[in-house]
């Protein structure tokens, strides 16, 4: 049975590995639609220590980190947080990444991961909740708009 909890600091060293598999997999699929894409998805050496940082402050102090587990193994994660914007009334909610492992896509994490943002951000008075997807990640575009998402913008990039 699946459960979904808050991340604590204990999770951090899953969590990045988790993340590492989350990255490697997205560069792959990206970079085999677009290799245009392949200098802008380098990593520094030091990937894991910056990333193991990052989710520290995110655990701590700025955001959340919810996680799937079965039977003690973490299966899939969501992390996000809060945007207060300068000018705008209303704070957004921000995701900044949702995976959930391949073995075990297909049984509704996604969709549970999701709930536990969406009730975080209610909790917090928000009104609006943003993320960002590739276009190439086909799969992810479809499961957020059956979610309500939609197109805001466009994101250009010019290779030099």
């Amino acid at each position: 049975m699946i459960k979904i909890r808050k991340a604590t600091l204990k999770d951090i060293s899953a969590l990045v590995d988790m993340w590492k598999e989350f990255e490697d997999a997205h560069t792959a699929m990206v970079v085999k639609k677009n290799p245009f894409m392949k200098p802008l998805l380098k990593y520094k050496p030091n990937v894991k220590a910056v990333c193991r940082k990052s989710l520290k402050r995110t655990i701590a102090k700025i955001g959340f980190v919810f996680i799937a587990e079965e039977n003690k193994t973490i299966v899939g994660y969501i992390e996000g947080s809060i945007k207060n914007p300068e000018l705008a009334a209303n704070r957004i909610g921000s995701i900044w990444d949702l995976y959930v492992k391949k073995d075990y896509r297909g049984r509704k994490i996604s969709s549970m991961l999701k709930n536990a943002a969406f009730s975080f951000f209610r909790k917090n008075k928000v009104k609006a909740v943003e993320m960002n997807v590739n276009r190439h990640n086909t799969n992810a575009y479809s499961i957020y708009r059956k979610w309500g998402f939609f197109e805001e913008g466009i994101r250009m990039i010019k290779i030099l």
